[in-house]
């Protein structure tokens, strides 16, 4: 339980065997690789010529996927959770056999991105041209005659439409040989065409610029109506070209599946030409090192010899600055809590895994924030109906069984508390009263009238798990030969911390009169120790002193700490709230004339489902910050490196080999 132990081991093989044991070694996925800091003459690994190729490839590939995936027909429902993953046997995977075919639907599709790319362009090319011709439609001469007028200078542009009508007036005033047409108006602009017999010419031109007219220079042989005409048809054509297009990507589409194999198999390919980088060799042998649990090295010893000959394998001893990667091992129920540890990042080899501390707070924590058995109940069907249909790609899934525990001890805090859809039960017809009376039966309190217990509970597990915290630094220091350490900090505060609540309690008159002393006496004696001891490294007893007193300060953050935990009273207490008020509302629908039962049953299925999806995320995210804020800081110092087996890590395909029978 907790952290397993890994051994470091070298293998040592001649090169004929070496690609057959990197394929044995990924198959294994249990070897930790790392790099060789040896002495012998490296040999040359600079990348390949099949290294660039299929980078090259891959690159290539990468792009044909993402143009080709959105004319893939999507997945509905759940499925669509997981993506484009490909459940694929290893007998397919190892002999797949369509690279050739393959890489014709790669440059087809290349060729088809690059047709539709080159039609979509053109197609905003005429779009944008006829959005420019189309407030000219009015004016009936072809762009390019316009200047060939012997007496008349003819100017098109664009003059401000809020004193239009002024500048049109102060035009006819001024230029008697001058006409203005308006061919379109917006509550901005308007789009004119000035004709001026061409000794008036400059005298239009400094009036126009005068009034904030801008000059817009039209071409073309035909008239803009007719332009426009003409580009409509064009982008029509376009328009049937790319539909073609697009209905050829969804029939190349259909490769996808075989293109995402394919992608993996060269990533591979590639990830195994690489992983030769951290090798040590000489001419002709090649050393590999790494870690790998101890438990299989018997195994992996027996299964090397029988399969490769020119082989050896040993243990060997780290380097002195080397630690060993972190592998989690925990028994069924704890492990998918080592998720919220990887999250937080690993223990370092010389402390304990907070998994098995943490996990059993987890699941408790999780259910008070739900506070509700239907909720909980619908979390452990769905979580069990999903391992159940999803089996193979959920395989090592570890937050769909967080769910399904979680389900679980929302059920359980649920029952304690009363929740069932909210109050559901207590609006069931009298023929069900059987319902009532179990819901009656197992319910300790109702969180909704006596919240000051919900109150209580909330603390006192906040407290039960802090000072948990502080008992496993005891431990550890312990373990470690540190017994000054221990004493003085983590022991002195658990006395500190549970006489001030002996003193508390005893003094509201919870507990006897007796317990008041035993709380005062521990205060004072605890404290005194901090104040006294917690900086032994100081010389200075002064220094010593004023050091304690600031650590004794530092009992405020506890009951921060302890204070933190009110969040699950919090998120209880706003589940039960919002399910009641769903209830509420469904069932004054339902009084509606015919239709009523219709809107009752979506409000109750809408209101219930979003309320139990928000706080679901609510419970997991709150109750992982309970254990990251609060609890690991008392005694979790982290640091670790993840142990990371070479293994078969396909982005599109999960190579599983059927169960026989």
């Amino acid at each position: 339980m907790g952290i397993e132990a890994v051994k470091k081991i070298r293998i040592i093989a001649h090169h004929s065997v070496e690609k057959n044991l990197i394929d044995y070694l990924q198959s294994l996925g249990s070897m930790h690789l790392t790099r060789v800091a040896s002495e012998t003459p490296e040999r040359e690994l600079l990348p390949t010529e099949i290294d660039k190729r299929l980078e090259e490839g891959l690159q290539r590939l990468r792009l044909v996927i993402q143009f080709l995936t959105p004319y893939e027909e999507k997945a509905k429902g759940l499925s669509a959770i997981f993506g484009n993953r490909i459940i694929i046997p290893p007998e397919d995977y190892e002999n797949f056999d369509k690279e050739e075919e393959l890489n014709g639907v790669i440059e087809q599709a290349q060729s088809l991105e690059q047709q539709i790319h080159q039609a979509e362009a053109m197609l905003s090319n005429l779009e944008n041209e006829v959005a420019f011709l189309r407030p000219w439609s009015q004016l009936d001469e072809p762009p390019d005659t316009l200047d060939s007028f012997y007496r008349v200078k003819v100017m098109t542009g664009v003059l401000p439409a809020e004193d239009l009508d002024a500048i049109l007036s102060q035009i006819g005033g001024e230029t008697p040989l001058a006409h203005v047409d308006v061919l379109h108006a917006t509550k901005r602009e308007a789009y004119v065409c000035a004709l001026v017999h061409k000794s008036a010419e400059n005298a239009l031109v400094d009036l126009l610029q005068k009034n904030g007219f801008e000059a817009v220079k039209l071409e073309g042989t035909l008239p803009p109506s007719e332009q426009i005409r003409e580009k409509e048809a064009q982008m029509e054509t376009l328009r049937e070209t790319l539909s073609g297009y697009h209905e050829t990507a969804r029939r190349v589409a259909e490769r996808l599946q075989e293109l995402r194999v394919l992608f993996d198999i060269w990533e591979e390919r590639l990830k195994k030409s690489r992983v030769r980088q951290q090798f040590g060799a000489t001419e002709r042998t090649v050393l590999i090192e790494g870690w790998v649990p101890e438990r299989i090295i018997g195994k992996l010893r027996r299964e090397i010899d029988n399969k490769f000959q020119l082989i050896s394998l040993d243990e060997i001893e780290p380097d002195e600055d080397e630690s060993p990667p972190i592998l989690l091992k925990n028994k069924t129920l704890v492990r998918p809590f080592e998720l919220i540890t990887e999250l937080y990042g690993m223990p370092h080899a010389k402390e304990f895994d907070p998994t098995p501390f943490f996990a059993p707070f987890f699941a408790i924590f999780f259910g008070l924030c739900l506070t509700d058995a239907g909720y909980g109940l619908v979390l452990l069907v769905l979580s069990v109906w999903m391992v159940r249909k999803y089996k193979i790609l959920l395989k090592g899934s570890k937050l769909i069984w967080i769910l399904m525990i979680g389900g679980i001890f929302t059920i359980l805090m649920g029952g304690i508390t009363g929740g069932w859809f909210g109050d559901m039960v207590d609006r069931l017809p009298s023929a069900l009263n059987g319902i009532k009376d179990f819901k009656n039966a197992i319910m300790l309190f109702d969180p909704m009238k006596q919240s000051m217990i919900f109150f209580a509970i909330a603390l006192a597990l906040g407290f039960i798990q802090i000072c948990f915290g502080l008992i496993i630094k005891v431990a550890r220091d312990f373990r470690d030969g540190e017994f000054l350490d221990a004493l003085f900090d983590p022991i002195a505060w658990l006395v500190l911390l549970n006489g001030a609540v002996l003193f508390g309690l005893s003094g509201a008159g919870i507990l006897p009169p007796a317990f008041r002393a035993i709380g005062k006496w521990a205060l004072i004696a605890a404290a005194a120790a901090i104040v006294f001891f917690s900086d032994r490294e100081k010389k200075n007893p002064i220094l010593r002193v004023v050091s304690g007193i600031y650590t004794l300060y530092g009992a405020t953050s506890y009951l921060g700490d302890v204070l933190s935990y009110l969040r699950l009273l919090a998120l209880g207490l706003a589940t039960g709230v919002i399910a009641v008020v769903v209830n509420i509302i469904a069932f004054m629908v339902a009084g509606i004339p015919y239709v009523g039962w219709l809107g009752a049953v979506i409000i109750l299925l809408g209101g219930h489902a979003f309320n139990i999806a928000i706080n679901a995320l609510g419970a997991f995210v709150h109750t992982t910050r309970l254990q990251y804020v609060e609890f690991f800081p008392k005694f979790f110092e982290g640091g670790g490196k993840a142990f990371k087996p070479f293994k078969r890590e396909g982005k599109y395909t999960l190579v599983y080999e059927a169960e026989k029978g």
